[in-house]
């Protein structure tokens, strides 16, 4: 024990089992009314199966060896850090993960095992947390109710956890000679742990906490900005403890959302990716910090704000800089409600999937920004739609003049997002409509036209963004139906249909004899435009290298219009029909591109 009087900080550590200690019977973990409480700052239960995998390996070797007879060896499982017990309850500093996934051993052990007499008054009520407002333990609580079935899908890390465990311990168990009762008892008394119990405040948890983090912990940027963010308004902006829940709060929005659809739609992680260049032009800050990761730019800020340490980029900005809960629960908002935006045509929805799918990608999350900066503007959705005709039409250009993403676009992009962030919509067109020029300012070196006349195979990013405008220009502009609209987009760009490029004339013929006189005939046209199109994966896989007339029935099962037109269009294919097509294609792509390029307010 040590106790420092002056800073109420004492500190106890001692050696637990699970359940059972016959050298001293009272560390234990499960003592009897126990319960352990994960604090509000911890992050969320978030162990993948790799780390399941591996904890119930080591006991399982601890408990049979390798040759899977029971050798019961002593297994010692780390540290583990609690508050000093109040009421029988224990705040969780270190160690939720490890507890958590035993706490999911046993209740899938329980499953199972029913019958067993040590399971069947064996109860699950002494865990609980306090993460995300909530959230996790209307989670946590979900799997002890009767109609729990297990799965790996949807959003309960709980629940897919178990599911995990019980895939594994099925592994483990088949064809073997199993006892439960021995295994338990193992389990109950040979897993040790060293436990460290500290009791002090809040804010003196959370330097331990912190300290932690910083030793090792696998903690990711979003969870070790939960205290920092914390650290920053009580010391910084002089706010009491009590502005951690609003932090948590947060986080739970995020949480309640991707239930709500389905799936991680977005993440605490995302959302200050987004802040990141919002932050970096408002105030002005060196443009190398829009190159950070995410992690590594808060980690700098705060440290930086708290004088941990003066990092070069933030040394001379920080009294400036402020650092807003209401701006994070904004740009949340804004992330899920953009999930919802309506299009009037096909070309305006497929924008931002054309940024995704460009060389900068990175910059997807303009949108977000172009709507928290413009979110109350009357125009705010149509101006949006302009912006992102504009900047994806940009990208695209310069996605297939180069073969990888160039700084000039880069310095660019930030001159675009700081015009955005000083609330000049007018100003951020121009400059994209500059940008894009004409098709005269994009000869020469890379030239735009010869590339896309040329061979784009030996580029994957240039032949899938290259095909994939190519079909979505085959397509229906003029559709008023948002379903039909949405289908056709997340076909193509989205991953409804999973899509090869083919090569109509097939680039190793199924006549061997005739290759070498079709590379000859074709050169790189057997590469380009003209001979490529998206198609179904099943679709090309089952026409393999045969002849083209012998393609074109099952041209005609495809969802894609570019691949019907080939078939309806072409009733034979020879080198002329491929130049004839790739004409077109070109033509469609340019005029696309930089049609309507001065009309700065139209889409």
């Amino acid at each position: 024990m040590i106790n420092q009087e002056k800073g109420m900080f004492s500190i106890n550590a001692k050696i637990c089992t699970f359940k059972y200690n016959i050298f001293q019977k009272n560390n234990i973990l499960l003592l009897e009314n126990q319960k352990y409480v994960v604090p509000i700052y911890q992050r969320p239960y978030q162990w993948e199966e790799e780390h399941i995998r591996r904890f119930i390996s080591e006991l399982f070797i601890s408990f049979w060896g390798n040759n899977c007879e029971p050798v019961l060896e002593q297994l010692f499982y780390g540290t583990m850090q609690f508050s000093k017990s109040k009421n029988n309850e224990q705040e969780i500093i270190d160690g939720q993960q490890r507890l958590t996934t035993l706490y999911l051993l046993l209740f899938v052990l329980k499953y199972i095992y029913h019958e067993v007499n040590i399971l069947k008054d064996f109860q699950f009520s002494w865990l609980k947390t306090k993460v995300n407002s909530g959230k996790q333990q209307e989670y946590l609580e979900r799997i002890r109710e009767p109609n729990f079935k297990f799965s790996k899908k949807g959003s309960n890390p709980y629940q897919i956890n178990a599911t995990i465990i019980k895939e594994i311990l099925e592994e483990k168990i088949a064809d073997k000679d199993f006892d439960v009762n021995i295994f338990l008892n193992h389990l109950f008394t040979n897993i040790y742990f060293a436990v460290i119990e500290t009791d002090v405040n809040l804010s003196k948890t959370l330097q331990i906490f912190n300290s932690i983090n910083t030793t090792g912990l696998d903690l990711n940027g979003a969870d070790i900005f939960k205290i920092r963010m914390f650290e920053y308004l009580r010391d910084i902006k002089k706010q009491d403890e009590s502005v951690f829940e609003k932090i948590d709060y947060l986080y739970k929005i995020i949480d309640d959302n991707n239930e709500k659809i389905g799936w991680m739609e977005s993440s605490m992680l995302d959302i200050l990716g987004i802040y990141q260049y919002i932050l970096i032009s408002r105030h002005k800050l060196p443009r190398e910090l829009y190159t950070y990761a995410t992690e590594r730019f808060y980690e700098e800020l705060f440290d930086t704000i708290l004088n941990i340490n003066n990092w070069e980029n933030f040394k001379n900005h920080t009294k400036k800089i402020h650092v807003d809960l209401a701006d994070l629960e904004k740009i949340i908002k804004i992330r899920y409600e953009w999930r919802n935006v309506v299009y009037k045509n096909l070309h305006d929805a497929c924008a931002d999937s054309l940024v995704w799918w460009s060389r900068y990608s990175r910059y997807y999350s303009l949108i977000y920004i172009f709507l928290f900066c413009f979110y109350e503007d009357d125009n705010c959705y149509k101006n949006l739609m302009t912006f992102l005709q504009k900047i994806s039409k940009l990208f695209i250009i310069y996605s297939i003049r180069y073969n990888k993403a160039i700084y000039e676009i880069h310095a660019f992009t930030y001159d675009v997002i700081e015009k955005m962030v000083t609330k000049k919509f007018d100003q951020a067109i121009t400059l994209i409509i500059k940008k894009i020029g004409k098709l005269e300012d994009h000869k020469g070196w890379h030239d735009l036209e010869d590339l896309l006349n040329g061979d784009i195979v030996y580029n994957s990013k240039l032949k899938n963004i290259v095909c994939r405008l190519s079909a979505m220009l085959h397509e229906n502009n003029k559709l008023k139906n948002w379903d039909s609209i949405e289908e056709i987009k997340n076909n193509i760009f989205n991953g409804n249909v999973y899509i090869d490029i083919e090569h109509i004339q097939s680039y190793n013929d199924e006549d061997e004899s005739k290759r070498d006189t079709i590379f000859q005939e074709w050169g790189d046209d057997i590469n380009a435009i003209g001979n490529l199109m998206v198609l179904e994966y099943d679709i090309n896989r089952s026409l393999q290298n045969t002849s083209y007339s012998n393609k074109i029935d099952k041209y005609s099962k495809s969802v894609f219009q570019v691949v019907k037109n080939q078939g309806l269009t072409f009733k034979k294919w020879t080198i002329k029909e491929c130049q004839n097509r790739k004409k077109q294609e070109v033509k469609k792509i340019l005029d696309y591109l930089f049609k309507n390029r001065s009309e700065a307010n139209s889409t």
